[in-house]
């Protein structure tokens, strides 16, 4: 409509200028007779041969620059005094002017038929400024008050009258001033420009904030209506509960939040951000994570009481759908998820106390493309860090981008030795003198560039952990590709060069070269198979099963465990606990117990309980004897042993081991310690290589990088909220001294836990005061998946207990010092948000 109004303004002027053409001919005769030309860029002004001021053309009469300062003198309220009293001199004039308030009238459309009225128009843009939304009674009448703003503004656009000049003075002429070129519409800043301006909050507008998710909120509740998605629980619009205009995060996630609490997780229906996103792009990871991550957004740019208000009304929604029989894995929201993102809020809290005190968080982003475009982060802005989940804008225009972890529980890194060649090549890539820096460069650009041609195509972004998965031409060309055959075929050069690298043993040294240590496990075992190989024909195929309980016991005495842990956990004759009714292993509960020990036994358990369920073999070749037409268990070893048989590597090497150690003989029993020295000697070798080889060390701190961004973190450019606890530049500085990434020398660790078991810890020093200070961060335990048969070697890495203590105390510390200098500031606690507004409220009322 505003549109329509301005095409109508200018319609209206130009009719007129048109009739006003025939009248100022004479008068620009007139001026051209007295020697004038007109002034360039000016409306009617006219210049002498040397570019002074003479005169303008108005209303069909040329008026010279006498007349015209004759006529200011005469209208100005000093040449309208009727008395000499009355007369002012220039300077009581001009004091007496700073003292007046002069009212400025709004400027009025041209009426004519069908046209529309002032009225009409502001209480239209009025209308336009709320954007459809339920908005507050004081912001409806700062929407009209900013409506007849604009208004008054676009008149004076369109009016073409001309500035004042300056009076002329016996010691100069003046100069004449070029009028600025005519502004447009779009040229003149709307309210929520305005708006924006005072609070940053100029991405508001933007795409990513603007957009809604495809269907409305009827159309969705009736797409679970009809799909039985639907928990039972009623749908709350979380848009109602609070004043969305108060909190600058993208509405699309209040609709996603209310959606997702009247939703039934559904195995590969509803549990992911598709289902919710509707073809909109989302932040990674499970779908109970992603709904954590938007609760955190929401609740840290929210009010305390706007935090309170939605997370109560999240968490009824939540204990509404247990009540009617949803149990935890139906729930898409779930109460410790609530819990802990009202835990990461609080923490945020604390952060901008630390690293933005005086300001207040307006708004912020997921990790949204286009969110963080709008804020500034991404091509040609600010670089996104390695592991930022949200962003978090402040009001002094700041972007705070945030890693967030549930809770102290942090799983850095999850990964295995196979991709020590990974971690050997983003070592060498930036070592020139490495003898693989070429292969390195040649190997990351190649990932690079598939991920271009995934960007552009719209593929998930490849990470380089495994070989990229390449689209066939078909669905190339469903994805608008137009021409599939090339783009294919150089996705599939891409792999194979990638395939060539990855598959070259010669890369890693072979100490802890995964590919060398399976080499001599394969060669183990057939030596010994073929040795016993009479005593294997003779073998009671059932008994070739291992035991979970056999398996743990196995892993438990390797583990080197305290008596009372092994109380736990194993009866007084040395026999695991066994549950009489499910027949399964048990522990008794915690109690006193070393709670670490205590989990690292559950966790072995839990890995027997897998591995032997991996290793439940006799069935499996039953139905290979079955399919291949075998007879026997006689024949079905001989087939195996000359490798007739189409098993994989892992299949093949589980029959051989279970087969070895069922014999109970002697070399059976040399095979399973021999294998548990080799797993040793890789795990010692492996640690010794990312602790002491400098190649190594770097490409496993890049691997770090995505999970835990020291770096980054020292720079100030990315900050981790863990659980309640904030790792920032500050703590950093305060818990390590210094935040100069210079100074802070990552090492790796070598240490030994009870069993002499060797680990690595991965610990940072800090030489600023010289004491060579250490502090463990991350465990990293290197183990084999499968022993003896299962090609891998996981690679885990875990925070520190210790270490996540350390920083929980150092938040709190420095949280509570911050609320001190607050409250010997103002008296009692604020929050950031009533911060500012005191501080405005000195300003306006200074004392």
């Amino acid at each position: 409509m505003a549109r329509d109004v301005f095409k109508y303004l200018k319609a209206s002027r130009e009719l007129l200028e048109a009739k006003a053409v025939d009248d100022n001919a004479k008068a620009r005769e007139e001026a051209e007779r007295l020697g004038g030309t007109p002034t360039p860029n000016t409306r009617g002004h006219y210049q002498d041969k040397n570019g002074n001021y003479i005169g303008k053309v108005e209303n069909g009469k040329f008026i010279s620059k006498k007349d015209e300062l004759a006529t200011r003198m005469a209208n100005s309220p000093a040449g309208r005094a009727e008395t000499e009293a009355e007369k002012k001199s220039l300077g009581q004039f001009e004091k007496d002017a700073d003292k007046r308030k002069p009212e400025t009238k709004l400027s009025v459309l041209p009426q004519i038929p069908d046209g529309v009225s002032d009225a009409e128009y502001t209480d239209s843009l009025a209308k336009e400024f709320s954007g459809g939304r339920k908005i507050s009674k004081d912001r409806k009448e700062l929407n009209l008050k900013a409506a007849k703003t604009k208004l008054a503004q676009m008149r004076q656009a369109s009016d073409a009258s001309v500035p004042e000049e300056e009076p002329e003075t016996p010691e100069e002429e003046p100069k004449v001033t070029e009028e600025p070129p005519e502004k447009k519409p779009e040229d003149f800043p709307t309210l929520d420009d305005k708006v924006n301006e005072i609070q940053g909050t100029e991405f508001k507008n933007q795409p990513g904030f603007i957009d809604e998710l495809p269907s409305s909120n009827e159309e969705y509740l009736k797409k679970i209506k009809d799909n039985d998605y639907g928990n039972g629980v009623e749908f709350v619009d979380l848009k109602e509960v609070v004043d969305t205009d108060n909190i600058g995060v993208p509405l699309k996630y209040f609709d996603t939040l209310s959606r997702a609490l009247s939703t039934k997780n559904v195995k590969g229906e509803t549990d992911n951000w598709t289902h919710y996103g509707e073809g909109l792009a989302g932040g990674a990871g499970q779908i109970n994570s992603q709904m954590g991550e938007l609760m955190t957004l929401v609740f840290a740019s929210a009010s305390p009481e706007d935090r309170k208000k939605l997370s109560e009304v999240i968490r009824s929604q939540v204990k509404s759908a247990q009540e009617k029989g949803s149990v935890k894995k139906d729930l898409t929201v779930t109460e410790d998820w609530i819990d802990a993102s009202l835990n990461n809020a609080a923490a945020i809290d604390t952060y901008m106390s630390l690293e933005a005190p005086g300001s207040k968080i307006v708004g912020g982003s997921w990790d949204q493309p286009d969110e963080l475009q709008s804020l500034g982060i991404g091509k040609g802005g600010e670089e996104k860090g390695f592991s930022t989940d949200i962003v978090i804008r402040d009001s002094n225009g700041k972007n705070h981008q945030l890693s967030l972890k549930k809770d102290g529980n942090v799983n850095f890194l999850n990964s295995g030795a196979g991709q020590y060649t990974k971690f050997y090549l983003s070592g060498a890539v930036d070592d020139e003198s490495s003898p693989f820096h070429e292969t390195a460069k040649e190997y990351f650009s190649n990932i690079d560039r598939v991920n271009e041609i995934f960007k552009e195509i719209g593929i998930e972004e490849y990470d380089g952990e495994s070989l990229p998965n390449i689209p066939n031409q078909k669905k190339l060309k469903e994805l608008g590709v137009s021409d599939p055959k090339s783009i294919n075929k150089e996705l599939q050069d891409l792999r194979n060069s990638l395939s060539e690298v990855r598959s070259n043993d010669n890369i890693v040294p072979k100490e802890y070269n995964l590919g060398e240590y399976n080499r001599k496990e394969s060669e183990a075992l057939d030596t010994n198979f073929k040795k016993l190989n009479s005593e294997i024909r003779n073998l009671d195929l059932e008994k070739l099963n291992t035991p979970a309980t056999e398996i743990f016991t196995e892993y438990f005495n390797d583990g080197n465990f305290s008596d009372e842990i092994k109380g736990k956990f194993f009866n007084n004759d040395g026999t695991p606990k066994i549950d009489a009714k499910t027949g399964n292993m048990k522990f008794s509960a915690l109690g006193k117990s070393d709670p670490e020990e205590y989990k690292r036994a559950k966790s072995l358990l839990s890995d027997s309980n897998k591995e032997s369920k991996d290793g439940e073999i006799a069935d499996k070749i039953k139905k290979i004897m079955k399919k291949e037409g075998i007879k026997d268990w006689s024949g079905f070893v001989d087939k195996l042993e000359s490798g007739d048989l189409k098993l994989s590597a892992r299949e093949k090497n589980k029959i051989m081991l279970n087969s070895i150690l069922a014999t109970k003989t002697d070399t059976g029993e040399k095979h399973r310690k021999d294998m548990k020295q080799r797993e040793r000697d890789f795990t010692k070798n492996s640690i010794e290589a990312i602790s002491k080889d400098p190649v190594m060390k770097a490409g496993t701190l890049k691997s770090l990088r995505s999970n835990f961004p020291l770096k980054d973190v020292s720079e100030g450019s990315e900050s981790m909220i863990i659980g309640s606890s904030v790792f920032s530049k500050s703590t950093m500085k305060k818990m390590f001294g210094t935040t100069d990434f210079n100074q802070i020398k990552d090492r790796l660790i070598v240490e030994t836990d009870s069993s002499g078991q060797p680990y690595l810890g991965y610990s940072i020093d800090v030489d600023s005061d010289g004491d060579g200070k250490v502090i463990p961060i991350s465990n990293i335990n290197v183990r084999a998946d499968g022993l003896g048969y299962g090609q891998t070697i996981k690679h885990e890495m875990t925070l520190r207990k210790d270490f996540a203590k350390m920083l929980e105390s150092t938040t709190k510390e420095m949280g509570k010092l911050s609320e001190g200098l607050i409250i010997a500031v103002f008296g009692k606690l604020k929050t950031g948000r009533e911060i500012i507004e005191s501080l405005k409220k000195s300003l306006r009322d200074p004392l």
